[in-house]
Formats: C-alpha cells, sequence, structure tokens
C-alpha cells in the first residue's frame, strides 16, 4: 500500500511570508533566483482541480517513509548534483536518476519500509524512484475496505483482551507492568519524561508522581462525556512505591516538535480541531459539591496558582483572592479596585495545553495527554494558562486565540493575568 506526499505543498506560497515583501521571500530569492521562484509559482498555481499533472509533484511512499518524510526525519535528493544553481542542475540528472535518503536527526531510524519491501539501513541509502506515467491515474483518496476492517478487528481483538487481562490477580498485573516498563526501556529508549514510559502491545505506563486519583478520573470522564482523542486507560494500581496508570499510546509527535513543519493551512485545522475538543470538554458536567475544584471535588492542582495547589472554592471571588494569597492581599487591592469579570462561567478544564501535552500526526491533532490538572475552573482559564505556557511563541499564541475565540474574548482577563504572572513564577 502506498500512501501520496507532496514534494513541494502547493499551499507554500499563500503564507504571508512568502508574498511580495515577506520576511522570507528575500531568503528564497537569494537561494533560488527570482526567475527559479516565478517559475515553481506558476507550476504550483496552474492546476485546477481536475488537472492530472498536479501527479507530477507526488511522492507514492510506503506508510512507514511517508510519516518519517511528512515529519523531518528524512530528506531525499538526487545524486551526483555538483551545480548549485537551480537553473542548470536539472541537465545534471539523467533520465533514471539515483536517489539518496539521508537522516535530518542524530538519532537512527528504525521500522522504515521502502516500497519494495526492503528496510531502510543506516543514516543514509541510496535507491531508484519508479516513474509512473501519470495518464488516467487519480490521487489516492483513502484507505481501502479491507485495510479498514483489518483495523477494526485488530482494535476490538485488543479491547477484548485488555478487558479478560483484568481478571489477573492485581498483584500480578503490578508485577508484570514493572517489567514492561523496563522492557520498553530497551525496546523503544527511556522517554524524554522519566515518569512516562512506551511499552509493548500499544501501551503507555505513566507512575503518577501527583494528583493520580484526579488524573484517573479526568481520563474516565472524558472517555465517557466526549469524543476527545485522550488516553484511555487500560489499568490502575500500585506496585510498592509507584502508582501505575496504564493507557493507550495515541500516535502522533510533540506539538513543539513538529509545529515548525506545519503548513498554515495545517495550524489552522489543528486550532480548529482544538476548538472542537474544548467546547467538548466544556460540556462534562460537575458532580462535587463545590463550585470550583478538581474531577473528584478536591482542591485545584495546577502549576500557575501559588502552592501548585488550592481550594476547593464555591465562589470564583475566593478563587481570585488565592491567586493572590501568596502576596498576602486580595484580589481587589492587587488591581486598585479594577478586577476582571469575575460573573464567568465554571466548567470542565484540561488546564495544561502545553506544547508538550498535544500531539499531531500528519498535520492533524492526535491526542491530548497530561489530565492530571483537570478539574472545574472559570471558562477563560483554558485560554490564559494556554498562552501561559507558550512562554511567549507567537505561533503557539496565534493557534490559542485562533482555537478560542469562538467561546468569546478573552483580553481583559489575559490582561490581569499578565500582571500576575509576574508575581507568580511557576506557581511560587
Amino acid at each position: 500500500m502506498s500512501e501520496t506526499a507532496y514534494i513541494i505543498p502547493p499551499s507554500m506560497f499563500q503564507s504571508v511570508d512568502l508574498a511580495k515583501d515577506g520576511r522570507m521571500r528575500t531568503i528564497l530569492d537569494a537561494f533560488l533566483s527570482p526567475l527559479h521562484i516565478a517559475r515553481l509559482r506558476t507550476l504550483l498555481q496552474s492546476h485546477g482541480a481536475d488537472d492530472r499533472t498536479i501527479l507530477q509533484n507526488l511522492w507514492l511512499l510506503s506508510p512507514t517513509i511517508h510519516r518519517a518524510f511528512r515529519g523531518g526525519h528524512v530528506n531525499v535528493e538526487a545524486c551526483g548534483l555538483t551545480s548549485k544553481n537551480p537553473e542548470t542542475e536539472l541537465q545534471e540528472i539523467d533520465s533514471e536518476p539515483e536517489f539518496v535518503m539521508r537522516t535530518l536527526y542524530p538519532e537512527e531510524p528504525s521500522n522504515l519500509v521502502l516500497g519494495n519491501g526492503t528496510y531502510f539501513q543506516s543514516s543514509r541509502q541510496n535507491f531508484k524512484c519508479l516513474v509512473v506515467e501519470s495518464e488516467g491515474l487519480n490521487p489516492p483518496i483513502g484507505v481501502g475496505l479491507l485495510s479498514n476492517g483489518v483495523h477494526r478487528l485488530n482494535a476490538l481483538a485488543r479491547g477484548m483482551f485488555y478487558r479478560a487481562w483484568l481478571y489477573v490477580p492485581q498483584w500480578a498485573r503490578m508485577r508484570c507492568y514493572y517489567v514492561l516498563v523496563r522492557a520498553g526501556r530497551w525496546l523503544y529508549g527511556a522517554s524524554s519524561w522519566q515518569d512516562v514510559q512506551r511499552v509493548p502491545f500499544g501501551l503507555v505506563i505513566k507512575d503518577c508522581l501527583r494528583s493520580y486519583e484526579n488524573k484517573v478520573n479526568a481520563l474516565r470522564l472524558v472517555e465517557h462525556h466526549t469524543s476527545v482523542p485522550a488516553p484511555r486507560i487500560v489499568d490502575t494500581g500500585v506496585h510498592g512505591d509507584k502508582k501505575y496508570l496504564v493507557m493507550s499510546r495515541l500516535p502522533g509527535q510533540m506539538l513543539g516538535d513538529v509545529l515548525h513543519l506545519m503548513s498554515y493551512a495545517e495550524r489552522d485545522s489543528f486550532a480548529d480541531k482544538l476548538g472542537e475538543c474544548v467546547a467538548q470538554i466544556r460540556q462534562i458536567p460537575n458532580s462535587t459539591q463545590y463550585l470550583l475544584c478538581d474531577t473528584l471535588g478536591g482542591p485545584l492542582s495546577d502549576h500557575r496558582i501559588p502552592d501548585t495547589c488550592g481550594g476547593p472554592f464555591n465562589a470564583e471571588e475566593d478563587f481570585n483572592d488565592y491567586l493572590t494569597s501568596h502576596m498576602n492581599c486580595t484580589s481587589a487591592a492587587f488591581f486598585n479596585g479594577q478586577t476582571p469579570p469575575q460573573n464567568h462561567t465554571i466548567c470542565f478544564t484540561h488546564s495544561d495545553f502545553h506544547w508538550t501535552n498535544l500531539l499531531v500526526d500528519r498535520g492533524q491533532l492526535s491526542g491530548i495527554v497530561d489530565w492530571e490538572s483537570a478539574g472545574h475552573k472559570p471558562e477563560y482559564w483554558e485560554y490564559t494558562k494556554a498562552v501561559w505556557t507558550s512562554l511567549g511563541d507567537p505561533i503557539l499564541q496565534a493557534l490559542f486565540h485562533r482555537a478560542f475565540k469562538k467561546f468569546g474574548n478573552y483580553e481583559a482577563e489575559l490582561a490581569a493575568e499578565r500582571k500576575l504572572w509576574r508575581y507568580t513564577p511557576f506557581g511560587v
């Protein structure tokens, strides 16, 4: 089975930075020459909806190579080029050119399979491309029914196995998880986050260092009330000093690792999908006796608030006063009476849209992870906390602004939060 990937995305010239006076246009002109840029623009923008010549700008790649190419992990170029001038380099390529694939990241690739079934080995490999006549061909539009059926059957079998597994005594399951974590480190390497480890069988095991019960309950609420792409709980339990949370592993990479590779259209689509997820999350009901609390009615856990924990509260005013409690003053005194609105709707909130907690697969939102700070908070909190975690990155801030604009204008709340951030560095 092959998948299509653009060699040069036609949407690249829709970028503001590539407009006539855009900051990237000058750089491209210097590297490729204005004449070549004009020809490239004409080539990419001359195809109608039914123009089959657009197929000349497509690779047909195996799924694993496609993911690596799309993620920016490998680069493909023709061998034997000595000219750096794009106007003459085509003359150096013969009718059956040989290409070389190189890794762009320091780590060696794994499980990359070429179209002829051979494995990609070491950090570079030469190969030839099979040129297929475009006459009579259409771009693939999706995965076949047989493949979809296999995936559904596999998912069903895995779900049945997970349910049957829970009948094994808990002490035996916890021991197995301890062994699986060690096996996962050997198979996949240690995770960049010490408390989270990928393990076999499509699972992830997390040793919850804080908010264990809240995170478990939050994930169950999300699964019951929404279709948000969040990990599904397989099992929980304690083994010695370890509090294990066994979850399904979601596809994709962390947003911060691939944001620079995403097109403007993909960023907009990602933001829109994130907004849809927020709309679903806000519908999760509060069944506790408190207005502002975690999912179980306990204290709020959040890196943004003093001591990273506080509450629960039954009034937004009490919550606001707690945000300034480390300065020994009320919210009204801190803002000199110019406090932001305090009549917000209180809703279920993830509370940590850090770029490490948002996953991207092929330019689309594929997962929202790390729900330990989830709880019932003012409606603006999801947005202002997301901006706080962006650390001033303008691209992330623009993405969050698009995702939340349909919920209302929270600029007054954001301005008030920015004043508080100066005095509350990371929950101090």
